[in-house]
């Protein structure tokens, strides 16, 4: 474990050691099974669409129309990887770019038929995995998990940032 998630539990208080190591260890899990889920995007053929284009479509899908600028700041990444991403989903039919008529130096993106087809299956299919793996969970567990997902996110934010203590 890092210092700073070492720090975090060392600091928890009421929570005792052996809940959070469990938690921990579900949690590295869950990593590594997202890093494999990412890895195998790489192995696929021309025009499939992996788990990181489908985020980055989805994302689309919500913000459309949208600048490439504000896409990449949205998605969290940096400018020549989504440019790269960009190009092969255009390339591929799922992402249409067009040019303002105002100012040639603006782009807008939007997504084709084609990729809002593929987006709308792909969360059909990620919504039944989600469904089938919570489904024995109530609302009060998916809150409770809710919470400390987003304090686990702030483990990962900023390092040299400190992690004030949660309240309730």
């Amino acid at each position: 474990m890092t210092p700073k998630i070492l720090a975090v539990m060392n600091n928890a208080g009421k929570l005792d050691r052996e809940s959070l190591q469990a938690l921990g260890n579900a949690f590295k899990k869950a990593d590594r099974n997202m890093r494999r889920l990412r890895g195998r995007d790489s192995q696929l053929p021309d025009g499939e669409v992996g788990h990181s284009r489908f985020e980055l479509l989805d994302l689309l899908r919500e913000t459309q129309p949208t600048s490439p600028t504000d896409l990449a700041t949205a998605a969290g990444f940096a400018g020549p990887s989504i440019s790269r991403m960009l190009d092969g989903l255009a390339a591929d039919g799922f992402v249409h770019r067009e040019r303002s008529e105002s100012d040639r130096r603006v782009t807008t993106l939007a997504l084709t038929d084609k990729g809002l087809e593929i987006v709308e299956r792909r969360r059909r299919f990620w919504g039944d995995r989600w469904r089938r793996a919570l489904g024995g969970c109530d609302s009060g567990d998916l809150q409770a998990a809710t919470k400390v997902l987003e304090r686990i996110a702030l483990v990962f934010d900023d390092p040299d940032e400190p992690i004030r203590p949660s309240r309730g």
